[in-house]
């Protein structure tokens, strides 16, 4: 007859060979996941809001006057192309997984009414639908104007030291631009197709052996002796308990991976909405803003805030041009 005994310690053998194994792969290949999520939203997604931020830091020093137009305009547009950017991202982004046109209007790629939202004019809309579609192409595109316009601000006489400036506006739409391109890349980056087969492969394996032997304990069940009997339901009920908990466990885990691969798309309750950070970043920014306009001494020194005499950018003339 065959024994309890000997039958657990068959099972307890297999489970602590296979189990294991299994665990260790689930958990590598979530961890991934998890830490590629993480990484998208801590370091490159805060990344690109930080160099936004910094922009308008600069705008609030350079561009302190509240009643001045040419100030007013100068702080708007920062403010509003470092917004759009971020919608457009999102927009870029949740494009990435749409293949049907009934998935643009479950990912709300439309939604965004950037001329109702005061992101964009009509004519920036128009003339960002007249550009070529890419992946991120348009979120990137918004950094080429803000760099332009800095670039025209110095060439005007708005800003001082105008070729410093320029050169470290450029830089940091350069930086922005990379994150986007970095964010796009992360989003679309899809595992090895062999890293991701061998991990099903090991899962159906080790739930079909697991089902086997559940099968296998029920037939002994019926034929043992009257007094193991008992223990071999008992032991059955466990492995039946085992049966459905651990496909249920390693299921969640692999929706869990699925669920936060593109966290720009809302489908659950982990997806990035883009309306928080929108909220967030501009509160930030008016905040910034708002500081430049009235520092602590402009009430009791002076009535306007201190900030640098704005020059022209020193140009070299050839004596060859008159020549």
């Amino acid at each position: 007859t065959l024994q309890l005994s000997s039958l657990k310690k068959l099972d307890v053998g297999r489970m602590m060979a296979s189990e294991t194994i299994l665990g260790l792969i689930m958990g590598l290949f979530v961890e991934k996941a998890v830490k590629i999520w993480w990484c998208l939203r801590l370091d490159q997604l805060q990344g690109l809001f930080n160099i936004i931020c910094s922009m308008v830091l600069r705008a609030a020093i350079y561009f302190p006057h509240a009643n001045n137009s040419s100030d007013a305009h100068a702080r708007l547009t920062i403010l509003r192309y470092g917004c759009a950017s971020i919608a457009l991202l999102f927009k870029d982004a949740r494009e990435l997984d749409c293949w049907t046109t009934g998935e643009y209007a479950t990912y709300q790629i439309n939604n965004i009414d950037f001329a109702a939202e005061g992101l964009l004019t009509s004519e920036e809309v128009e003339r960002l639908r007249a550009m070529p579609t890419g992946a991120g192409s348009r979120s990137q595109v918004i950094f080429v104007w803000l760099a332009s316009f800095f670039t025209k601000l110095c060439l005007d006489g708005k800003l001082p030291m105008p070729l410093e400036n320029q050169n470290e506006m450029l830089r940091s739409c350069e930086e922005a631009r990379n994150k986007i391109g970095e964010i796009m890349a992360t989003v679309s980056m899809q595992y090895p197709l062999e890293y991701t087969h061998l991990v099903v492969l090991m899962y159906k394996t080790a739930i079909l052996l697991l089902a086997v032997e559940t099968g296998l304990i029920l037939g002994f069940s019926g034929c043992a002796p009257d007094g193991d009997r008992n223990d071999f339901w008992l032991y059955l009920c466990t492995r039946s308990l085992l049966l459905v908990a651990i496909p249920v466990v390693y299921q969640g885990l692999g929706m869990i991976r699925n669920m936060i691969q593109n966290p720009f798309v809302p489908t659950s309750a982990t997806s990035y909405s883009w309306k928080v950070f929108h909220a967030r970043v501009a509160n930030e920014a008016r905040s910034l803003l708002l500081a430049g306009r009235r520092p602590p001494y402009v009430p009791r020194e002076r009535k306007f805030p201190a900030n640098l005499p704005p020059q022209y950018i020193e140009r070299q003339i050839s004596s060859a041009m008159y020549e």
